[in-house]
Order: C-alpha cells, then structure tokens, then sequence
C-alpha cells in the first residue's frame, strides 16, 4: 500500500538575512498569512564571526530574533484560534537594547549625531541590569514578567541609585531629573511592546510616575531682552558657538534641532522664510516661521548643498562650556547653556504679547500645559516689577 504523503506545513513566520554593504547581515522576519507576504525589520544585525566574541553575539542576536518569531507566530496562530493571549518571550533588556539600537539608527540614517535620548535607554539598561541582579539574581525576566510591584521596586532603586563615575559626572546620587528620565525610558518602551501586540497592557497606568519618583521643579534660566542685547554686543571666542545660540534665542529651536538643521530645511519664498523639520526629540513635524532676528545669525550659504548643515557645531558639553564663559564675560550671573536660548524665545514672545496658543505652536509642544510653565515664570517677572513701587510713596514716609 503506497503511504500517504502528508504534507508539512509552512511557518507563518521565517528568519531570513539581508547582506549590507559593510559586511553585516540585517534579521528579518517573512511573514505570510492569509495569501499576503510582509516583511518586518528587526534591526538587529549579524557580525562576520573573525572571533569567537562575535560567534557568541551572533547566538545572542539569533535568539532575540527567534523569540521574536515565536512570538508573531502564537499571536497569528492565537488571532486565528479566536485566543487573545499574551505571554511574550521576548527579554525585557533585549527589547530595551532594541530600543536603543532604534534610536541610534534612525539618527545615523538621518545623517544626525547619536540623539541623548539613546544614550538615556542605555544607561536606563544599565540601572535596570544592576536592579534585577539584585533583586532577582540570574532569572531572566520576560516583558511580559513586568508588573506593578516590578514598577515600584525599580523606582525605589533609582532613588537611591548612584550615576556612572567618568570625568564630567561624579560618582554620586542620581539627580531627580535623572531618576525620572531613567523611569520613563523604561515605561516607553513598554508602551512600544503594547504598540507592537507583545504585552496588553502598560503596568504604568496603575501607577503615578510622580510619586514613584519624586521631582523638584527645575529653574529655568533665561535671558531678558537687555542681558540679550548685552551679550549680542560681548565678542565670543567662538564665533560660529555664539551665532548659532542666538539663533536659537530668536527661534526657539533645541540644539539636537540646531545642530541637525540642514541648508534643504530652510524654505524662503519673498522676504518670508520657513523652517520644515521633524524635530529630534518629539518626531514632530515643525513649521516654523523665521523672524529677521533669527534669519541675521544664519551663516552664508556659499556653495553648500541641501543635504550640508548650517551650523558647524561640536558636543552639545563643549557648546555649554563656551556659551557659560561668553554669559561670564558679559556681566550676567546666571548659568546659562544652549538649551536656556529656547527659554528665552519663549519668555521673549509672552512678554512681547504672543498669545500662550500661538507660542506653543512655535515652540513645536505637544501639549499646551508645558508651555504654561512660561506664562507663569512671565507672569511672576510682572508681579516683581509692580511690587518694586512697594513703599516708595508711603505716606507715613517723612
């Protein structure tokens, strides 16, 4: 009796490789369900193996890969099975890795310098490393193994937790703002592992970041129309550092925006001219109008190109320290850095009579509330300024 063939099925879900022009190999997943094919990109990428450090990366990077295959796979064989089920496989560092590899990427192929905001995920791996061991050994713990109680230890650790000692930052206790930073690295990406069908739910939304990790308000410096007019007319031993702060003080844009800028983001139809970019930390969309102030501190063009940027500037520490002797040499005591350029654009414009809607926008704010952090600081300067005439005409006063 001829036996019957039976017939194997395919995987929904395939590992294949892309070979890059610098010899690595890009993972990605082939997926097929339903008579239609997608590809889905992991970057994550395999090394030529010259050692054997980079055989064992490569087993790393293959078994992130492959849970996430398996788990595409269960939630396709789930979704059919009418199941919804969530129990992902994926490790919680390797998904935080992933994140940061995300980050840096995108701004390597943006033709920008490394954002912070990768350089936060990978310190938050590293604080989040040092909790687990601590608290949970060797155990290697899923995304889906996160919970409330996870949450909460976690930032009982950052409270006390100590910063990495290197030459500009000492050993010693976190600052809150650093705490916080830390925190919300984790609980975004925990909000990308929802996005992506790996975990239903944040274990953030039963929790109040602020109580988990407690903040002080931050002073936000800034210049006032008359220190900016004294500072204008104060040489700078670096000129190019100098031009490019003032042109964030009249146009409010941050330094990752600034240093990223481009000859092509720049659009002038008539005397009016435009800015058109996607703004390093937020990804938004901004379009913004350029006044004269900000289009004088904007070099000369010559013969670059589109794609060339229009400020040449160096690490965003070296730019401080430059911007801080300059502030010294004028007269002014206040420890003002680059990013105290935005505040003083958004200061400038309230007491100039922009109304709170119309800065917000220029500011390129998500929500309204931050930029009432300005009305306030504007409002406060207002109340100074009556109260000085406190006395001076007391009729009691011989």
């Amino acid at each position: 009796m001829k036996q019957k063939h039976i017939r194997k099925i395919k995987e929904p879900v395939t590992i294949r490789q892309k070979a890059l022009a610098n010899g690595n190999y890009s993972l990605y997943l082939d997926i097929y369900r339903d008579g239609v094919r997608k590809y889905e990109f992991l970057k994550l990428y395999l090394i030529p193996e010259r050692t054997p450090i980079d055989k064992l990366t490569n087993q790393t990077t293959l078994r992130a890969a492959k849970a996430i295959q398996a788990e595409r796979t269960k939630q396709i064989i789930n979704t059919t099975a009418g199941i919804k089920e969530y129990d992902c496989k994926i490790l919680l560092i390797d998904w935080m890795q992933k994140r940061e590899d995300d980050l840096r990427e995108n701004a390597i192929n943006a033709g920008r310098r490394v954002p912070n905001s990768a350089k936060q995920v990978h310190n938050a791996i590293n604080h989040l490393k040092a909790y687990i061991k601590k608290e949970y050994g060797t155990k290697a713990l899923k995304i889906s193994d996160v919970d409330k109680e996870f949450l909460e230890g976690f930032a009982k650790y950052l409270n006390t937790a100590q910063g990495q000692k290197n030459k500009h930052c000492p050993n010693k206790q976190l600052a809150p703002t650093t705490r916080g930073i830390y925190f919300k690295s984790l609980t975004t990406a925990l909000n990308f592992a929802v996005k992506d069908g790996l975990i239903d739910k944040n274990p953030m939304q039963y929790l109040t970041r602020s109580k988990l990790i407690p903040t002080t308000t931050t002073e936000r410096l800034f210049l006032t129309a008359d220190e900016l007019r004294t500072l204008i007319k104060t040489p700078c031993n670096r000129p190019k550092i100098a031009q490019a702060f003032l042109f964030s003080c009249f146009c409010g844009l941050r330094f990752s925006d600034v240093e990223a800028l481009t000859w092509g983001d720049i659009h002038t139809q008539g005397d009016a001219w435009q800015i058109q970019i996607n703004m390093v930390k937020t990804h938004g969309l901004l379009y913004l109008p350029l006044s004269k102030e900000a289009r004088a501190y904007i070099p000369e063009r010559g013969n670059k190109l589109d794609t060339d940027k229009v400020f040449d500037l160096r690490l965003l520490y070296w730019c401080d320290e430059v911007i801080k002797k300059w502030v010294k040499e004028a007269g002014i005591n206040k420890n003002i850095t680059f990013h105290c350029a935005r505040h003083t654009f958004a200061t400038l414009m309230l007491t100039l009579g922009a109304d709170l809607y119309t800065t917000s926008k220029l500011l390129g704010h998500q929500n309204i509330q931050t930029t009432e952090i300005y009305a306030k600081i504007v409002d406060e300067k207002k109340n100074e300024a009556v109260n000085l005439t406190n006395g001076l005409f007391d009729k009691n006063k011989e």
